[in-house]
């Protein structure tokens, strides 16, 4: 399996591949692994099913979806660390 950047594909054999698959999504970590190439290479050797296919399309979409989300997550985990919480714990285990 390979992904080509130039043509956005992910070759799972010479003839068979995924399209509109940009590096970003092919490149996106969790937990320290590629969730899209992780996935295919637990299925390495099979036939994957209209299922499976499909499943992969979904997996695809949810890391897009995922990479677009991540700018407001971070703001938002931004504004959480910026606020003196190490105060308000001090104060929280005074009282009891």
């Amino acid at each position: 399996m390979r992904h080509d950047e130039n043509d956005k594909r992910v070759y799972i054999n010479p003839s068979a591949y995924f399209e509109d698959v940009d590096s970003t999504t092919w490149d996106f970590r969790v937990g320290g692994y590629t969730p899209a190439e992780r996935w295919l290479k637990d299925r390495d050797g099979r036939t994957l099913s209209y299922d499976d296919q499909a499943h992969y399309r979904r997996l695809l979409t949810a890391q897009n979806e995922t990479l677009l989300l991540l700018p407001a997550i971070d703001a938002a985990l931004g504004f959480v660390a910026d606020e003196d919480v190490s105060e308000n714990i001090v104060s929280e285990n005074s009282a009891t």
